[in-house]
């Protein structure tokens, strides 16, 4: 929502409206289908993403108040590891 330990840094419309998607699916991302946009891309489960090159991600799981980030320098074939390590690992063992 905005919000960092206590304090509004960006408005809460603000973010709710740059990371409202599109309905229709226009890429895939580690096998996940995404939505995009307003500079942000959308993945199941409520997952928000901003994608850089090859394997640089912000992966933002809001209702888990869970935020990601890889800074990775991944082979074209790789680039989209983060996502599946998000998916596969970390998701699972946030419950």
């Amino acid at each position: 929502g905005g919000r960092w330990q206590g304090q509004q840094v960006v408005s809460a419309q603000w973010m709710r409206s740059s990371t409202q998607t599109l309905p229709d699916v226009v890429n895939n991302f580690g096998g996940r289908p995404a939505t995009y946009g307003y500079l942000w891309w959308g993945l199941p489960g409520g997952v928000i993403v901003a994608s850089g090159s090859r394997g640089q991600w912000i992966l933002a799981v809001p209702d888990r108040q869970l935020v990601v980030v890889s800074t990775a320098e991944n082979s074209n074939a790789q680039w989209a590891a983060p996502v599946q390590i998000l998916y596969d690992y970390i998701l699972p063992a946030a419950r």
